[in-house]
């Protein structure tokens, strides 16, 4: 994971800097052949077909990003309806006896994912696509904050220490990480375009209070009573920090138990 990361880091410093040297017109990769100012770059520094080569290479990998995504996401939905955090949870919290893979919160990932992009397609629907994904951005971003904010401000003696420790930069680290975090989250709340209207302004505070609403009736009326959380428990002593999560398959009316091995660090 730290060699991805480092991988990552580097391979995107890298491409950033090429554009950056790429861009001699400022005006034409605003007002290029297409909206995308990137896009606009390749083909003012390498042309029509090299250009759009480079292009069609990023939207691929744009695509089985969007995969990726949709895998992660459907797991998160899994496990909170596994979970019994959401209605409905018996349908969508079901593994396939066959596949062994939570197919009906994959389906239900990738169509949302699917009407989510039709939203694109008008301008009106641009401005609340962009309200979408930013609210998915926040919500990324808060939900890696937090634990690192605890792990800063309480910083437990008998927290384990693994080969993916910081050690003495922990601290400093996470203090960065979170300011990090909770700055970029908030410029998410700021306009996108100026003059602000009503048809272009950033909607994503109406979004965020929608969201939280629905998710605090959800909590009131439905969750509190029904979400469980995982099942959690040690597997022996000498690795105390390995837990099991049980997930109950049905398959030819008989009860299966998959173990799915889980390292805490």
């Amino acid at each position: 994971i730290i060699y991805t990361c480092f991988a990552t880091g580097i391979g995107g410093m890298l491409y950033l800097m090429a554009l950056l040297f790429a861009t001699v017109d400022i005006d034409m990769a605003l007002d290029g052949q297409t909206d995308i100012v990137a896009i606009n770059v390749f083909l003012m520094a390498c042309g029509d077909q090299l250009g759009s080569f480079l292009a069609w290479l990023v939207v691929l990998n744009l695509f089985f990003g969007g995969l990726s995504s949709v895998t992660v996401t459907g797991r998160i939905t899994f496990a909170l309806m596994r979970d019994k955090g959401f209605y409905m949870s018996d349908y969508f919290g079901q593994v396939h006896p066959t596949l062994l893979s939570p197919i009906r919160a994959l389906f239900f990932v990738g169509m949302f994912d699917i009407l989510l992009q039709l939203t694109a397609l008008t301008g009106n629907g641009l401005t609340a696509f962009y309200s979408i994904t930013g609210l998915t951005t926040v919500g990324f971003q808060v939900s890696y904050a937090i634990p690192i904010i605890l792990k800063v401000v309480f910083d437990p003696v008998d927290f384990p220490k693994t080969p993916m420790s910081l050690g003495w930069f922990s601290r400093p680290l996470g203090i960065l990480s979170s300011c990090w975090l909770f700055g970029t989250s908030c410029l998410m709340f700021l306009p996108t375009l100026f003059p602000v209207t009503v048809s272009n302004m950033n909607y994503l505070v109406v979004v965020f209070l929608t969201v939280l609403g629905c998710g605090t009736v959800n909590w009131i009326f439905n969750s509190q009573y029904t979400f469980t959380g995982p099942k959690r428990h040690h597997h022996n002593d000498d690795e105390p920090n390995l837990v099991y999560d049980d997930i109950i398959i049905e398959r030819n009316n008989k009860n299966i138990v998959m173990h799915t091995r889980n390292t805490y660090h």
